[in-house]
């Protein structure tokens, strides 16, 4: 939490946090200086996985936006063409993800995916351009942004005090 805090927390959290965005979203490929427990907590966030050391109730991955939700359906209420549409979406997503992250990280991507290509028709097939189009409106319509202001919210996170705590509890008992 200290790390999270040192490094997303306050004004000089807000600039570290802009230049990861402009990385993400192809903006720029000047790369911030990060260490690797950073960039290891922002690769969480964005891209999480199953891990054997999270706490019950903690597991998640992207793909369980295939799950769908209250306002969604998942690919289980799909037919199976369009679910399989939504799944390849999904790969594309993580596909998209995982290339940004590395570039954040400092490497290199051979044939990167762009942003603005996958909303745009050219050379693609009808099917090719639904996958796309659903992979860009879910990566820029909330999923970067909110990822990152998560991460500030973390940051930014005050936890209570003891004599915060005890008014806190008193005045809910008084109820």
């Amino acid at each position: 939490m200290e790390l999270m805090r040192n490094t997303f927390g306050g004004e000089k959290g807000d600039g570290i946090l802009l230049e990861i965005r402009d990385v993400l979203f192809q903006f720029s490929d000047e790369v911030p200086e990060l260490n690797k427990d950073v960039l290891a907590v922002v690769r969480k966030m964005l891209l999480p996985d199953i891990d054997k050391d999270l706490p019950l109730g903690f597991q998640a991955d992207v793909t369980n936006t295939l799950a769908g939700s209250q306002e969604t359906a998942g690919i289980k209420d799909l037919h199976p063409e369009v679910a399989m549409i939504h799944i390849k979406a999904n790969d594309l997503i993580k596909k998209y993800l995982k290339q940004r992250l590395d570039v954040l990280e400092g490497g290199k991507v051979d044939y990167p995916i762009s942003l603005r290509d996958l909303k745009s028709e050219i050379n693609k097939t009808d099917e090719e351009r639904i996958i796309s189009m659903l992979a860009y409106l879910f990566l820029e319509s909330s999923y970067l942004d909110g990822g990152l202001i998560a991460l500030k919210n973390h940051a930014n996170f005050k936890e209570e005090t003891e004599e915060e705590k005890e008014k806190r509890l008193a005045k809910d008992s008084s109820k």
